[in-house]
């Protein structure tokens, strides 16, 4: 069968040499344009392993089943799982070279950790940075019993002389300064607007949750009448709440960068004022007050930096990626804490050389925005980057792999006639 995905089966007879003397024997023209071909549909399957598993997320056992039903070629769950885990080691190989390729100039370091459910032990910590052009640096497990250590071989490996940022952006975890700074004494230190509204609402929720009934008339009823009154209570001091909260909030906007301390300022005098009318309030006032006096200094930076130099107010691009990896670690259940490193990797590196097909990215990928000299890189593709072609040993210049594909387009012409004319008959 030449094809198997054409449904052909064709047999012809192909002339054999053989040395007389040494025993040698010698291809003829047709057999080497058929084994190119073979390679050729190899390297296509091959292509669609990855593909199916890196950027779109399917089991071995259905990528084995779409094979079978589409290319009428049955692959063991055992070889899929070879080639894809050959492939997650060399592109996690090459992941180590981007920090150090020819670039453009990238200012911003993002960072965050998640934790996908890839193992039956439970979660993984799983560390991603990335940078303002929407480029995954570097993606790497972090043992929580060293996080320290971890944390400081990762931004070790991470910094080099083609990757050096000027400020970091992260959420209120204190364990990521202290490690970036071992690396880069000077860098400016930032706090993520979406991390900060988030801990504002958490807050908020908490100090409503704690508010208890008062007042002598309440004594006497029942049970399921205070449960109702406490209930009212909340609601409506939550309302008084988010119309203070709405004008604090209200300052972490991209287009209020200008005023945006005024507003945080403004709402906290607010805040005061709702708290003297309501004194079950007062502990929230005085939680948030020293929250915003801690942060409001870094808040202002990261407005002036944003309103002049462009510079991301929020972490959302390191947050999407982190939603990627975890919708693919229900794929890597089964597989060892090094080959679950090597996997990740391998999504990354699909995920940078992916082309965004909307959105203000439409047309480029991450690898274009950021500049990186891709021959330096060594690789223009995701397959070139994982050695697809060097595995398998096609010759893509060669007069056979076009010989092939013009037999495979012939005999596909010449089935289609044979069927139409059995119809006809």
């Amino acid at each position: 069968m030449l094809a198997p995905y054409l449904n052909i089966d064709i047999t012809y007879e192909v002339q054999k040499y053989l040395c007389k003397t040494c025993g040698k024997s010698f291809k003829d023209e047709i057999q080497s344009e058929n084994l190119q071909f073979k390679k050729m549909v190899q390297l296509s399957v091959t292509k669609l392993i990855l593909l199916l598993r890196f950027k779109l997320g399917v089991s071995v056992r259905g990528i084995s089943s779409i094979n079978n039903e589409v290319y009428g070629m049955f692959h063991s769950i055992g070889y899929i799982d070879k080639v894809c885990k050959i492939a997650a080691q060399n592109a996690s190989n090459k992941m180590k070279r981007i920090n150090h390729c020819n670039q453009k100039k990238a200012d911003v370091l993002m960072f965050d950790e998640t934790f996908p459910k890839a193992t039956g032990k439970g979660c993984i910590n799983l560390g991603v940075a990335a940078c303002e052009h929407g480029l995954i640096r570097m993606v790497k497990t972090i043992d929580t019993n060293t996080k320290a250590k971890e944390l400081d071989k990762f931004f070790k490996r991470l910094i080099t002389e083609k990757y050096r940022p000027t400020v970091f952006l992260s959420d209120y975890e204190l364990s990521y300064p202290k490690a970036i700074q071992k690396q880069i004494s000077e860098i400016e230190i930032l706090k993520d607007s979406v991390h900060t509204i988030r801990q504002l609402r958490r807050d908020c929720k908490s100090a409503i949750n704690k508010i208890p009934l008062c007042g002598k008339q309440t004594s006497k009823l029942g049970k399921c009448n205070k449960q109702k009154i406490l209930k009212l209570k909340k609601r409506l001091m939550l309302k008084q709440l988010n119309r203070v909260m709405y004008r604090l909030f209200k300052g972490f906007k991209a287009n209020k960068c200008a005023v945006g301390t005024i507003y945080i300022e403004g709402a906290l005098e607010e805040l005061k004022e709702l708290c003297s009318r309501f004194p079950s309030l007062m502990h929230l006032y005085k939680k948030i007050s020293k929250f915003v006096n801690k942060y409001i200094d870094k808040w202002n930076v990261s407005m002036e930096l944003y309103a002049n130099n462009n510079i991301p107010l929020t972490s959302n691009i390191v947050e999407s990626k982190n939603g990627i990896f975890k919708a693919f670690s229900k794929k890597a259940k089964s597989y060892s804490s090094q080959n679950i490193e090597d996997f990740f990797n391998a999504v990354a590196l699909m995920e940078n050389f992916d082309i965004k097909t909307r959105g203000r990215n439409r047309g480029t990928s991450a690898m274009m925005r950021a500049g990186i000299d891709l021959n330096e890189f060594g690789a223009n593709n995701f397959f070139d980057a994982v050695g697809l072609i060097q595995e398998i040993d096609v010759d893509i210049n060669s007069r056979y792999f076009n010989l092939g594909l013009n037999h495979a387009m012939q005999f596909q012409q010449n089935d289609a006639g044979n069927n139409l004319n059995k119809q006809s008959a």
